[in-house]
């Protein structure tokens, strides 16, 4: 099968997300079942992920990123390149 390259770009500002360290898991979910890619320790505050699925396998994709001890959020979206923004949980609402 040919080989796919995907990816999601995703800025955190500096309001929202100071220079934390951040892990973020790449769930893709194909039509047959689920293929997980994990990115984890990554202090920054610009974040490009990107992968490679075998054509035709995978229909759209899921983020989940935790802010070290501030909780989890996630998005999900079509595959492309589109730029998403994340934002900081607000701690009272975990």
């Amino acid at each position: 099968m040919e080989e796919n390259t995907y990816t999601i770009s995703m800025f955190a500002s500096s309001v929202d997300l100071p220079s934390t360290t951040i892990e973020l898991q790449i769930r893709l979910i194909p039509a047959p079942g689920l293929v997980l890619v994990s990115v984890s320790s990554i202090a920054a505050t610009y974040i490009s992920l990107s992968w490679s699925v075998s054509s035709g396998m995978v229909a759209s994709w899921e983020v989940v990123w935790r802010p070290t001890d501030r909780g989890t959020e996630s998005t999900s979206g079509p595959l492309s390149g589109t730029t998403y923004t994340i934002h900081q949980l607000d701690p009272s609402t975990i």
